[in-house]
């Protein structure tokens, strides 16, 4: 899970750097994205040096009043903050959940696979099949291609895909 915070964070600030430009009002936070104008959100760490989550300008005002920091739950990482919701119990609230305004279902999937991209563009409501759909190859791959897998007993590739908890087997295959 390292491997995909790392790209993430890389990718974001990449993207960041690279896109970076002074807007009409001066405001050295700004920047543009397409035709997105977009404000970082500073997640920076001790680790993690330097790493911002990109919001859209709208939505930057209402964000920015609290503290975010890249949290991870079992396995599943994102930008996120804590809240108060008894004395002495406190809830994990995700960035994307936040911008989005849905506190808990439907599921919200980034478009582009980059968890430190907020902007609403990039976000939208989807079921865990869709979302699942667009998850990015594992890190144990062996083939390079997402839903090809080696079969050991019949020493073959086979191509499959899951929709609705449902597998479906393409084929098989000696070579790739």
């Amino acid at each position: 899970m390292d491997a995909i915070r790392e790209n993430s964070i890389m990718e974001a600030n990449r993207v960041s750097s690279w896109t970076q430009s002074v807007r009409s009002d001066s405001n050295p936070v700004g920047f543009f994205l397409g035709d997105s104008a977009m404000q970082r959100i500073d997640i920076s760490t001790a680790k993690h040096p330097n790493t911002f989550a990109m919001v859209d300008d709208g939505d930057f005002e209402r964000i920015n009043k609290f503290k975010w920091c890249y949290s991870g739950v079992d396995g599943h990482e994102y930008v996120a903050r804590k809240t108060l919701v008894a004395e002495g119990k406190e809830r994990r609230v995700s960035l994307h959940r936040q911008v989005m305004n849905f506190p808990s279902s439907p599921q919200i999937d980034h478009k582009n696979g980059n968890k430190l991209d907020c902007r609403q563009s990039n976000l939208r409501p989807c079921t865990a099949s869709q979302n699942g759909m667009n998850r990015r190859s594992q890190v144990n791959n062996t083939s390079g291609y997402k839903g090809v897998s080696w079969h050991k007993n019949n020493q073959r590739w086979v191509a499959h895909i899951q929709i609705n908890k449902k597998v479906f087997i393409w084929g098989h295959s000696f070579a790739l």
